[in-house]
């Protein structure tokens, strides 16, 4: 319900975080996640990043654990053709003991990120690549950053969606900072475009 953008050669609809930064600039897992990925809420979007070294950023989200502990609402790649993944978890697959205990029903990054990479590696950059990424706030509320890289351009975007309506926007401004925060964290150099 809430999505967050970040352009990179993956798109990403998010409607969950694996976690949210914190104001020390880490992330923390929000285990009270439950079953909101399936309500609506009141939904905006926030700020978009330009990303300056496209390849340092690449190799953080592909080989290094930057994204690990988000959940991918969506995933899509094009290269000779167009793949996609919906990130949503089939439980029913899984043995007993490898279930996952995770309430958002949605797979996280660590997961995908194989599959994903075996897509672009080589020679030829995609041309187009997308990827989701939420997190589920404890009052409800989802930030979700979007990641995507299209015509040699490599850009985030930010969202954030209320569970209820209301005109205090205090929150989405945090969950902006918080990302802004983590995104200099890990020595990531953007400029910010609106």
């Amino acid at each position: 319900a809430v999505f967050c953008y970040i352009t990179v050669s993956l798109f990403i609809r998010s409607h969950c975080f694996a976690s949210i930064l914190s104001s020390k600039g880490r992330f923390l897992v929000d285990s009270n996640a439950s079953s909101m990925s399936r309500q609506r809420g009141y939904y905006t979007r926030m700020i978009v990043l330009e990303i300056e070294n496209i390849k340092g950023f690449m190799e953080q989200l592909f080989n290094g654990e930057m994204f690990d502990r988000f959940h991918v609402r969506n995933c899509e790649v094009t290269t000779f053709v167009t793949f996609q993944i919906d990130g949503t978890r089939h439980d029913a697959w899984y043995d007993t003991d490898e279930k996952v205990e995770d309430a958002t029903g949605l797979v996280l990054w660590q997961q995908l990120k194989p599959y994903v990479f075996t897509w672009i590696k080589g020679k030829r950059v995609p041309e187009r690549m997308c990827l989701d990424f939420c997190h589920y706030m404890a009052n409800g509320d989802v930030g979700s950053i979007r990641i995507q890289y299209e015509q040699e351009r490599l850009q985030i975007f930010t969202g954030y969606m209320q569970k209820e309506f209301s005109l205090d926007r205090g929150n989405q401004q945090e969950w902006d900072e918080n990302c802004i925060q983590f995104i200099r964290k890990n020595g990531i150099v953007s400029t910010q475009l609106n």
